[in-house]
């Protein structure tokens, strides 16, 4: 799968939209959409942060899969995202 398939497939599968995806990544949206859409790749600055990003993501998803936490649009809505795009 090529980087711009797996980063939209990374944040559309946490049910996160372009601007809460932004915002978690420190990023604008206008890069997520670029990175999207393959004009350009994630540089080495935003790497480790993209890296701490989803980790914390998988930790969420086996918390949630525990039931212990409410289910992922609702995590993205107190992040300050959701279903933007």
């Amino acid at each position: 799968m090529d980087t711009k398939k797996l980063l939209r497939k990374f944040r559309t599968t946490r049910g996160l939209g372009v601007t809460a995806w932004a915002r978690l990544v420190k990023v604008t949206r206008q890069l997520v959409h670029r990175w999207e859409r393959g004009g350009c790749v994630p540089l080495s600055p935003t790497l480790p942060r993209l890296a701490l990003v989803l980790s914390v993501l998988e930790m969420l998803d086996l918390l949630h899969s525990l039931d212990v936490l409410p289910n992922r649009r609702e995590i993205a809505k107190v992040l300050g995202g959701g279903d933007d795009d």
